[in-house]
């Protein structure tokens, strides 16, 4: 029973930190629109032109080439507890296991649920899979999970939350006018 417990409060942290790290990263790509639309404004008002700056600005996400992680890791074998829980996800979720009567909003879900699984699984994001199979209220108890893929997903949010939290435009958005003005002079 103390298990789990606390693999719930440990999935509920882990939702909590993912949902701060995307409202964190909401208000740093608005404060990079505002800096940008800043610095251009600031270049037209002084008649200058920088060609890096003053071309069609787009917020790109970032993207990072991942394929060499991923060649890396799919080397590595999954522990056997994630296999059980992922059985269990597509025992639920699969589509030749979901019956025809089911609501198509809901076959629609679990189809999703699965396809998520499989990426999560694929990717080694095990937290994810779990997660999934929370939602989808499965057992997951029996599975013996390994309680440091937690701690780790938890060091790896709340990493990425403190970089966007000392960035530039953490600051920028955080500031008055005034502070604004500064920012843009340094």
């Amino acid at each position: 029973m103390k298990a789990k417990k606390r693999i719930k409060k440990l999935l509920f942290l882990i939702r909590y930190l993912i949902e701060e790290e995307s409202e964190v990263k909401i208000f740093c790509d608005i404060a990079k629109q505002e800096i940008e639309s800043s610095i251009t404004q600031a270049h037209y008002d002084m008649n200058v032109w920088d060609p890096h700056l003053d071309k069609d600005i787009q917020i790109k996400k970032n993207q990072t080439d991942d394929s060499d992680t991923n060649c890396l890791k799919s080397n590595i074998a999954h522990p056997k507890w994630i296999k059980n829980i992922y059985r269990k996800i597509a025992l639920e979720t699969h589509p030749d296991r979901i019956s025809k009567k089911v609501d198509k909003k809901i076959a629609k879900k679990l189809l999703s649920d699965y396809q998520e699984a499989k990426k999560f699984l694929d990717s080694y994001e095990y937290v994810e899979v779990i997660m999934i199979a929370d939602d989808n209220n499965i057992d997951i108890h029996s599975c013996d999970i390994d309680i440091s893929v937690f701690n780790k997903k938890q060091e790896a949010i709340s990493k990425s939350i403190l970089s966007l939290k000392n960035s530039l435009y953490w600051k920028w958005i955080q500031s008055t006018e005034d502070q604004k003005e500064e920012i843009l002079k340094d």
